[in-house]
């Protein structure tokens, strides 16, 4: 089971209730569950200074071509194995040389399809937007109400990555 609780501001409201709001989140405290109820004090955080924590996820990923889109989905699956509900869309990927724990093998990639995959993913990730029976479109808004529960539906994730909070951008 989850719980979301959250504590906002919205328009129209005093300097008062801003700090008033402030107060409250200021008593949230996150801790892992070993050390409830204890005193902690979290490990200091290490920064990598290569990634960039500016420019927004999605548009990094969409200046990636191929060969550096899968060769970082390579890496990344050599921290995050992928689990055992993945294993019918591994083997496909295994076919384009992207096999988890091992390095990308970009020999393995058609030409042709590199040159077409940027735009052939996005159309099919929008395409999720017209037809998912998971999207409504109610009143001129389009939304879901599984965001974050996705299993394998891998092309809702796209989806809800690729648009995010701008549907406006869809309009």
């Amino acid at each position: 089971m989850s719980i979301t609780r959250r504590t906002a501001i919205t328009g129209g409201l005093s300097l008062l209730d801003y700090k008033a709001v402030h107060e409250l989140q200021d008593q949230c405290k996150l801790v892992p569950l070993s050390a409830y109820g204890k005193a902690y004090t979290p490990p200091a955080g290490k920064v990598d200074p290569t990634i960039d924590m500016k420019t927004a996820v999605r548009d990094q990923v969409n200046r990636m071509d191929a060969k550096e889109y899968f060769t970082l989905l390579a890496q990344l699956m050599k921290t995050n194995p992928p689990s055992a509900a993945d294993a019918p869309a591994l083997a496909r990927f295994a076919k384009i040389g992207l096999v988890p724990g091992k390095d990308f093998d970009a020999s393995k990639l058609n030409a042709d399809f590199v040159k077409h995959i940027p735009q052939f993913a996005f159309d099919r990730i929008m395409l999720q937007f017209k037809i998912n029976r998971n999207v409504q479109h109610i009143n001129g808004w389009n939304y879901i109400t599984k965001t974050g529960i996705y299993g394998t539906d891998y092309l809702m994730r796209a989806l809800v990555t690729a648009i995010g909070l701008h549907q406006d951008e869809l309009a």
